[in-house]
């Protein structure tokens, strides 16, 4: 839709007036950055489940902002700091977060001793299944 407001409003693009510098980043860009990652996020969604592929996209601006510091000298603030270690601690959680249950779970049935045996565990594995 948006290709054709263009075609419509801007005329045809003068593709001739390209350099060869222009056309193979043009190329590239198409192959490269979009089939590519086309074709390697199909497969993370094939390989380890929609839920963990979608997770990607949380990571992005994280990866953009980490980038633009070091490459382009950009200043991170304090809330965008914050911003992003709360994006990376969901993302964390959600990738790791019935692991994590576990391992809390055997630590706190080592330190539960006779006394509290019967004291409830943080979530049972059963009300989630």
């Amino acid at each position: 839709m948006a290709a054709l407001l263009v075609l419509i409003t801007q005329g045809t693009p003068a593709y001739g007036s390209l350099s060869i510098e222009g056309a193979l980043s043009l190329a590239a860009l198409g192959i490269l950055s979009t089939a590519l990652a086309f074709t390697l996020y199909f497969w993370l969604v094939g390989a380890a489940g929609s839920v963990y592929a979608s997770l990607v996209t949380y990571v992005v601006p994280v990866f953009g902002l980490l980038l633009g510091w070091a490459v382009l000298g950009e200043e991170i603030g304090p809330g965008t700091a914050l911003g992003a270690v709360l994006i990376t601690g969901g993302v964390a959680v959600m990738m790791y977060g019935p692991a994590a249950q576990e391992w809390l779970a055997r630590a706190a049935g080592q330190l539960r001793g006779p006394a509290l045996a019967d004291a409830p565990v943080l979530i049972d594995k059963e009300e989630y299944a």
